[in-house]
């Protein structure tokens, strides 16, 4: 993983690593020097890190650097994330003869995308793209984000004043700036809440300016980064998740596990996640719709308590860690397996992987 920044992307990058080494697995986390949850890698000291300042995927200096050290720690299978990770592992894999397995956290750029044995996709959708694509069905996994966080009883809400929140990196397409207008019309039809926004990003001056704009400034607090996803979630009542593009959205699945009813629009990932029974589900972008979803969460704490019920009963028969990580152990065994025969790799180079 490559990228400093930290999105669910990342967070799944330092969940697996963490979830291979406690099962007996010797891990190398390869990323970016400047990533924000390093710190997270290096509390496990079994985790062998090894950061670079990857200035891009044409970075050859760095790429020559990361090939070395994959090579001296001789694994079976690399696993990369993202595309410039995608790129710079494929030429790695691609000299050492060594299997890649890619993870397509979105709708990926292909040309980014060589000397890939195997993808693990997210979603269905995701899958259907590649093959539009021409990637072969055989070289394509759907496995599910995961979450590590623990799962928490479901408590309905005894105060006097709803406290909704929301947190995710600020831009556009999460669409909090969707979730201030509702909360506004929720706020003038008399009723009582707080809206808690966790996060950063370039949009954070632009929220900031919206809620002044909107005379929200006693109703709305920004919280800044968030170091413990879990925390924040279990100090509130409703979550929110605004999104005008969700490809998948691991936020749903720390909500869904920490037993707290959810507001999800319509996209792809939270589509293919929940329903009506497990969520309060409204068209992306639609600020009346967001309103009425806040207005009917509000009204009835059994209806929302009963549905955070059915939502962490879907998170811990799909969507725990214990659930997702063995998949994802069987689909590597399943390619080294596989490479043995000499199957053939997407956008193979001249040296096939042993």
């Amino acid at each position: 993983m490559l990228s400093a920044g930290f999105g669910g992307a990342e967070r799944y990058f330092v969940d697996l690593c963490q979830a291979l080494q406690e099962r007996g697995h010797m891990v190398q986390a390869v990323c970016h020097s400047g990533f924000i949850a390093r710190q997270d890698l290096e509390k496990n000291n079994a985790i062998q890190l090894a950061p670079f300042s990857v200035m891009g995927w044409w970075d050859l200096y760095h790429q020559a650097k990361i090939r070395a050290a994959i090579a001296r720690f001789n694994p079976d299978i690399v696993h990369a994330h993202l595309a410039r990770a995608s790129y710079v592992a494929g030429k790695a894999c691609s000299s050492l003869r060594l299997p890649l397995v890619v993870k397509t956290h979105n709708y990926v750029k292909l040309k980014y995308y060589r000397n890939v044995n195997h993808f693990i996709t997210t979603t269905l959708d995701q899958k259907k793209y590649l093959m539009m694509h021409q990637v072969d069905e055989s070289m394509i996994s759907v496995i599910p984000n995961f979450s590590s966080i623990a799962v928490k009883k479901v408590d309905e809400h005894r105060g006097d004043e709803l406290q909704f929140a929301a947190y995710g990196r600020l831009v556009k397409k999460k669409g909090m700036h969707v979730l201030l207008e509702a909360f506004k019309q929720f706020l003038e039809a008399g009723n009582r809440a707080t809206l808690h926004i966790g996060g950063e990003g370039p949009e954070l001056a632009n929220l900031k300016a919206l809620t002044e704009k909107l005379g929200l400034q006693q109703k709305v607090v920004f919280h800044g980064w968030i170091n413990n996803a879990a925390d924040f979630i279990s100090r509130y009542d409703i979550m929110v998740l605004p999104s005008l593009d969700e490809p998948f959205g691991i936020v749903v699945l720390e909500v869904m596990a920490s037993g707290k009813p959810l507001i999800a629009t319509r996209t792809d990932g939270p589509m293919e996640i929940l329903d009506e029974n497990s969520a309060y589900m409204v068209e992306p972008g639609d600020v009346h719709a967001l309103n009425m979803a806040l207005v009917e969460a509000a009204a009835s704490p059994e209806k929302r308590t009963g549905r955070a019920r059915a939502a962490q009963t879907l998170f811990t028969d799909r969507y725990s860690e214990a659930k997702v990580v063995p998949s994802i152990i069987e689909t590597y065994e399943q390619v080294i397996r596989r490479l043995v025969t000499s199957h053939p790799v997407a956008g193979a180079g001249p040296h096939p992987p042993r």
